[in-house]
């Protein structure tokens, strides 16, 4: 449950945010039949921005694994990606994927 109200915040606060600009944010969410999940696909000018969001504070490369889909069968042209967490600061995790901490949001 506690991941459930994770996702809902962090989705809601990332509405929130293109609202008050007065935007309308393109969020998707992605899962098939092999169970390869992407918490929020963000679109945005041609690209799609993929974030995964989990509560804990130590994610690993495994947690960007579907993060693919998006080249191999959507055949779109991504973005950085994001896994949104609570660890401490801003970090790289991959040349194209970064931590990032909840409270930024």
């Amino acid at each position: 449950m506690k991941e459930a109200l994770v996702k809902s915040y962090v989705v809601s606060e990332i509405v929130k945010s293109y609202y008050h600009r007065g935007q309308t944010p393109n969020l998707y969410y992605y899962q098939d039949k092999e169970q390869r999940e992407i918490d929020v696909l963000l679109e945005e000018d041609g690209l799609l921005y993929p974030m995964v969001i989990k509560s804990k504070s130590n994610p690993n490369k495994d947690d960007i694994r579907h993060f693919e889909v998006i080249d191999k069968v959507l055949k779109v042209p991504r973005g950085c990606g994001a896994v949104l967490c609570r660890a401490s600061s801003y970090l790289p995790l991959t040349k194209q994927d970064y931590l990032v901490p909840i409270s930024y949001i």
